[in-house]
């Protein structure tokens, strides 16, 4: 008997294995598909339903704003501090906002974003060279850190991010920055990929409003070019 119940358990064991091994890089603590691309794509599909609870308008606007609109959008936001007084293009952030937040993260998510320097007050090609040598200036890197290394910012704007890391190949040719942000769970944010004019993106949108932690600073290397890994957290409203 005792030999059938050991048999029985390490069959369970190495079943449980096995199945962990097909699986990314999740654990109880987040999700993180790094670069499985066709998992994190069929893992958001069925996490997030778009259409649920959203008007024919909601998604209208959503479909206008991942097209031509986001950048008008994104830049009106920064500019004013998400406080403007166009009330034309109020009533469409508001739109957006509201569909937005009718999606919760179900899990603590790593996600992942692309940006150059202007993002941290540099000029383009500040941080690394646009042609040549793909090297990480240093000096500049450090002017970075000094200002934003443990800083906590209001992101007023609607913030575009994937569930994994570079998933269209021109991601990292262009901008040295990558963001890797843990959102927790329960954070306002919408699989926006079907509606898409990018779908290739899988982009997750994540609402404006939220206070962002920048933490860490580290030069990577991925094709023989440099980049900077920036580790952000999304840090809970109220």
């Amino acid at each position: 008997m005792k030999n059938k119940i050991m048999n029985f358990v390490i069959s369970f064991l190495l079943l449980f294995s096995l199945s962990f091994s097909f699986m990314p890089n999740i654990s109880l603590a987040e999700v993180d598909f790094d670069q499985d691309i066709a998992s994190a794509r069929a893992w958001a599909d069925n996490a997030f339903k778009l259409t649920e609870g959203l008007s024919n308008d909601e998604i209208n606007n959503l479909k206008r704003y991942t097209g031509a609109k986001y950048d008008e959008v994104n830049t009106y936001l920064r500019e004013n501090s998400g406080k403007g007084t166009d009330n034309k293009l109020n009533t469409f952030v508001d739109s957006i906002t509201t569909s937005i937040s009718k999606s919760k993260a179900p899990d603590d998510l790593v996600l992942y974003r692309r940006v150059t320097e202007q993002q941290f007050g540099l000029d383009y090609g500040d941080l690394r060279p646009t042609s040549g040598n793909f090297k990480i200036n240093k000096d500049k890197l450090q002017e970075i850190k000094d200002k934003y290394e443990h800083q906590i910012v209001d992101h007023h704007n609607f913030m575009s991010t994937s569930l994994a890391r570079d998933p269209h190949q021109s991601f990292g040719g262009r901008q040295a920055i990558l963001l890797k942000i843990k959102a927790p769970k329960g954070t306002e944010i919408m699989n926006v990929s079907s509606i898409s004019k990018y779908p290739e993106q899988l982009e997750l949108l994540v609402n404006r409003g939220y206070k962002i932690r920048y933490n860490t600073f580290n030069i990577k290397e991925n094709g023989g070019k440099e980049y900077v890994e920036v580790t952000v957290d999304i840090l809970p409203k109220g």
